[in-house]
């Protein structure tokens, strides 16, 4: 039911009873009173609610909050995210996400409004960090359609394309590889060989421990990885399945491998540490890694270009890209041939040429069969192809 009411001064209140039956009146989207100059207007808004409640739709305006608010809130509900993910996205909320739509009550960010907003973001920043400002939204506002502030969340939108190219872009030959190892201070020069022809990350490799490393049965296993945030070093689990992984080592690695720990194993759990024990940190690819690059004649080169090698040189032995993403340890099929795709034109070659072959020994039965019927003599005609008498 919905009605108006005068009021002593002369404006109009818009009433309107809601599921309990209790009588409501239409509140400004702030949660304030608001009253109408006309009467029209007044009835207008009070059946708009009751047609609100009628279809489901209804939001008790009590519960109305601005998205700052509701975001500081939520923030600290969010589980199984590390300390580095959860300051990313405070980071993302109060630079991007609250100076645009913090003053706003949830119950009007509506999908337009999101739109415009993706929209004004993209001339400002990069389409990876949009998808993230927008997907921590996202978290948000579902988040409130469970806490019954909102309806509904609003919309999907279309966020602006990532035109990046994402492929290994520098790789080393084996020899190459090679020079970097005997360029670099001799207690690193496993770190390099590892990274080289094992394929792990920088991480991987800094928070890999002498328990995941078993030379007898030649194998290493990537089960933690080693992250630095802010000058503290945490040993972290990988983040999906996919990255833990247990690879066999070649025997030349499980020489080096062996050497390394006899003579450099001054570390009680770590396989790769400093002079002093320490482990290493971000600051080991500027004081001995950059030179060695530098004295080798191989700039530019990164660390990551190492993990490029390995795969480079797995491909050039002929491994399938569904062994290359387990050895990686990509998430997905599609993550290895984005990155590594381009190195494989050699192996198309290949496969077009085996086509060719398996062509020319399916058409040859055929090109017999065309040769005999050519040569079988009919009747009234010799071998020649001559009329005979009768």
């Amino acid at each position: 039911m919905a009605w108006t009411r005068r009021l002593p001064s002369g404006r109009w209140q818009a009433l309107y009873r809601d599921a309990a039956g209790r009588t409501r009146s239409f509140k400004a989207p702030d949660g304030g009173s608001f009253t109408f100059r006309r009467r029209d207007d007044a009835k207008k808004a009070a059946e708009e609610e009751e047609s609100k409640l009628r279809g489901g739709v209804w939001v008790d305006p009590a519960l109305s909050v601005d998205l700052a608010s509701y975001a500081e809130r939520f923030m600290p509900t969010v589980l199984h995210h590390d300390p580095a993910t959860v300051d990313r996205d405070r980071s993302l909320l109060h630079n991007h996400l609250l100076p645009h739509l913090g003053t706003l009550p949830v119950s009007e960010i509506d999908t337009p409004r999101v739109r415009a907003w993706v929209g004004q973001l993209a001339l400002e920043l990069s389409p990876a960090t949009v998808a993230l400002v927008y997907q921590l939204l996202g978290r948000i506002m579902r988040q409130a359609q469970e806490d019954s502030l909102i309806v509904k969340a609003p919309a999907r939108v279309r966020l602006p394309r990532d035109t990046r190219d994402r492929r290994a872009d520098r790789w080393l030959t084996a020899g190459e590889l090679e020079m970097l190892a005997g360029a670099v201070e001799r207690r690193y020069r496993a770190v390099i060989l590892t990274m080289g022809y094992m394929g792990l990350r920088f991480g991987e490799i800094a928070g890999l421990t002498q328990r995941y490393l078993d030379l007898p049965r030649a194998t290493l296993e990537v089960a933690h990885s080693l992250q630095e945030r802010s000058g503290h070093l945490t040993l972290k689990e990988p983040k999906t399945d996919a990255s833990r992984r247990k690879l066999p080592l070649p025997a030349f690695l499980v020489s080096e491998l062996a050497e390394h720990l006899r003579r450099f194993g001054n570390h009680p759990y770590h396989v790769f540490s400093g002079r002093e024990g320490s482990l290493l940190r971000k600051t080991w690819v500027r004081r001995h890694f950059n030179p060695a690059v530098e004295s080798a004649g191989l700039a530019p080169l990164r660390p990551h270009h190492l993990r490029h090698t390995a795969v480079s040189l797995l491909i050039g032995q002929g491994a399938h890209p569904k062994e290359i993403q387990e050895w990686c340890g990509h998430s997905s099929f599609a993550v290895t041939m984005n990155v590594y795709g381009h190195l494989l034109p050699e192996r198309h070659e290949k496969l077009a040429a085996l086509l060719d072959t398996v062509h020319r020994e399916g058409a040859r039965p055929a090109e017999v069969v065309q040769l005999h019927a050519d040569c079988t003599p009919t009747r009234g005609s010799n071998s020649s192809g001559h009329k005979m008498g009768l």
